[in-house]
């Protein structure tokens, strides 16, 4: 998760050596190992190195192969033999070093787009986010992977483009304005997130959205996309085994290609995603006879409600034979504990309770610099209730017959949830939630009402038989989590790594039959014998009870010492802001009204900052 920096000057003047150093050193907490600039004239490039793989121990960045192309690179890409297979039969490489296999990533970005210029994309895989500046062509070339798990922002001026994967990092450029983006701002009061894939909270930074590419030439500046989850992907086969040990398959590479270090941490719950995810590193990991270097990290809830998560998740790490620490985050009051900078956020971020994340990012970076995730196990098994009654309650009652007949019971998702989906339908939200206390005018101005309708209503099902989880990989929301993993986020020098939004593991699971992922059949089945029979037919188990709950004293308390910063008036109607939570208040209803006190916390810290 190294920083990455880029100027051109697309005036042709010179860039100034000292900004671009101070702008690299800016992000020197993200990349302590090493810093370096290169710059030609008009256009500079910096690095803040952190070192993750074998790879990298004596990488250096920016580099170049050939002294005319040059990148600066946040980079893990994976699939290497296969990506070296193909360089090899390339005529540019076909008398490659004997040392091509132990390229850093960087440098491995750079001999794919030697042999393949920008049509490298589809070739890459992985997390990645670069800036390449070649010579010859006078031409940048700037891409984010396929998910966007790597940021990646830009300010394109009159006079120059502003390219980095921190977003502080633009903001400090001296001709780049601060000036808020009163639509991502109003979104962020609504939503929690900006619905905009690229838009930041401001007017002149942007952000270069998942799969795509930005170019810029003497002919201008083009942003186009690269890839999107595929539509069109249909794999069949006669057994159910064959699904899984697929699966197995790319759930094993996913991982794999993510334990390129000799210690990781993995976040892990006691549900089904997180643990197959820990099973799955810790087979690879003991046949590389490195297991002693994995450690789990999981919250848990040991007096505030009931909560099951420390015997699940320690169920499974005995197992699977991995040290767990438990950190308990009972008793936590709202906004406690976010007095460092590691609570102070690029952009607005909602999370009274944010500490408890920190707390446990902390810990994780103290045992490593690599962390995995289970983030995604809810979008990519995703299991689609059918929509069309003609033609779905015979589809229910199939999907119901094929589950009882594989697992001998009834499925846990019964006969009436279905049928109350198909009449109902699914919504994301409704007008309950839309606040009382946005100021008018800026309601009116940008239309919040008919944007709120709009952004909650029903979604066309565009993917033919896995439309949920087609939509959900398409929410604005994974933008703002990838982007709270990230250093340039969370200020520790650790990165996080999702082996479930794998391309190819995604890619995949797109094109599988719906009825394979009811009840999360194919994960079930995949960690028999792997994971304790307690988790693996532990059912879907959300938090008992909202960690909010309870805190109605802490809002009060909140709302007494409440300042508004002068900005706030302009989005904030502040005479409608509730001063007291009301008996008949739920968990929603807190997190809705403190979304303000966020905000202003947020433009307090920008005004520090300053």
């Amino acid at each position: 998760m190294s920083g990455i920096v880029g100027i051109l000057n697309v005036n042709g003047a010179t860039v100034e050596q000292e900004l671009l150093e101070r702008l690299t050193d800016l992000m020197s907490y993200r990349g302590p190992d090493a810093s370096g600039v290169w710059a030609s004239t008009a256009v500079g490039l910096g690095h803040a190195m952190l070192r993750t793989t074998a790879e990298s121990a004596r990488e250096q960045q920016p580099c170049t192969i050939d002294g005319e192309v040059w990148i600066t690179a946040d980079a893990r890409i994976d699939g290497r033999a296969d990506l070296l297979a193909e360089l090899r039969s390339t005529e540019t490489f076909a008398r490659a070093e004997p040392d091509l296999d132990s390229l850093d990533d960087a440098r491995l970005i750079l001999c794919a787009y030697h042999a393949w210029g920008e049509n490298c994309l589809s070739r890459l895989i992985g997390d990645f986010a670069f800036i390449i500046w070649d010579e010859r062509r006078r031409q940048l070339f700037c891409a984010c992977d396929h998910l966007g798990v790597k940021p990646f922002y830009y300010a394109a001026l009159a006079e120059c483009i502003v390219m980095s994967n921190t977003l502080n990092c633009i903001k400090a450029h001296p001709v780049v304005s601060t000036e808020l983006n009163d639509l991502a701002v109003a979104d962020f009061l609504l939503f929690d997130c900006n619905q905009e894939s690229e838009t930041t909270s401001f007017k002149e930074i942007r952000r270069l959205p998942p799969g795509h590419s930005l170019i810029w030439s003497a002919r201008g500046m083009q942003v186009s996309r690269y890839w999107k989850p595929p539509l069109d992907g249909r794999v069949r086969y006669r057994k159910t085994e064959d699904y899984i040990e697929h699966y197995k398959d790319l759930l094993r590479q996913a991982t794999n290609d993510r334990l390129r270090s000799d210690r990781v941490s993995i976040f892990m719950t006691g549900g089904l995603d997180s643990t197959s995810v820990a099973a799955a590193a810790t087979q690879l990991a003991s046949g590389a006879g490195v297991q002693s270097s994995l450690k789990a990290f999981a919250t848990v809830f040991d007096k505030q409600m009931p909560d099951r998560e420390r015997h699940y998740s320690g169920l499974a790490a005995e197992a699977l034979g991995i040290p767990i620490e438990h950190l308990p985050a009972d008793g936590l009051k709202l906004f406690q504990g976010l007095d460092g900078p590691e609570a102070m956020t690029p952009e607005p971020y909602h999370d009274p309770l944010l500490a408890v994340s920190i707390r446990r990012r902390r810990h994780a970076s103290s045992h490593s610099r690599v962390a995995l995730t289970g983030e995604g196990g809810d979008v990519v098994f995703r299991y689609s209730p059918p929509s069309i009654l003609s033609w779905a309650f015979g589809r229910l009652l199939l999907n119901s017959w094929r589950y009882a007949a594989h697992y001998r019971r009834v499925p846990r998702l019964g006969l009436r949830t279905g049928l109350k989906k198909l009449w109902q339908g699914e919504r994301t939200q409704d007008m309950d939630g839309y606040p009382g206390w946005l100021n008018q005018d800026l309601e009116r101005r940008l239309n919040l009402r008919e944007r709120w309708e709009f952004v909650c209503g029903e979604r066309p099902r565009l993917h033919p038989f896995r439309p949920d989880s087609y939509s959900l990989l398409g929410l604005s929301s994974w933008r703002i989590i990838f982007e709270t993993y990230d250093p340039g986020w969370t200020r520790f020098p650790i990165e996080f790594r999702h082996p479930l939004f794998d391309t190819r593991l995604v890619t995949y699971l797109l094109s599988l039959p719906n009825e394979i992922f009811f009840d999360k059949l194919i994960t079930r089945e995949a960690m028999k014998g792997r994971l304790p029979e307690p988790v693996r037919a532990r059912p879907k188990t959300p938090l008992v009870a909202d960690p909010m709950r309870g805190q109605a004293d802490s809002f009060e308390e909140i709302m007494r010492e409440f300042i508004a910063d002068p900005r706030l008036a302009e989005y904030v109607n502040l005479s409608a802001l509730p001063r007291r939570a009301e008996p008949a208040d739920d968990c929603n209803d807190l997190w809705i009204n403190l979304r303000p006190v966020s905000f202003n916390r947020w433009l307090r810290q920008s005004a520090c900052e300053a």
